[in-house]
């Protein structure tokens, strides 16, 4: 908003809100948004897999000490 006051100072006109609509991204940016994505939830995708292998791993480990005992 600093520019805009700037730029209307000298008529006296203040700006109270701007609104920007309908902005488009370039299909390159939003192609690049999407691989983003798709990498975010591939790692989440890796470390929910890992801890649920190494929940299952725990509880092996304890059942097996319970029949060792």
């Amino acid at each position: 908003m600093q520019i805009v006051d700037a730029a209307t100072k000298s008529r006296r006109t203040k700006i109270e809100l701007a609104a920007i609509r309908d902005v488009e991204m370039l299909e390159s940016r939003q192609k690049a948004v999407a691989r983003k994505a798709e990498g975010t939830r591939a790692n989440r995708a890796r470390v929910i897999k890992a801890v649920s292998e190494f929940t299952n791993a725990a509880r092996r480990f304890a059942r097996m000490a319970q029949q060792a005992k």
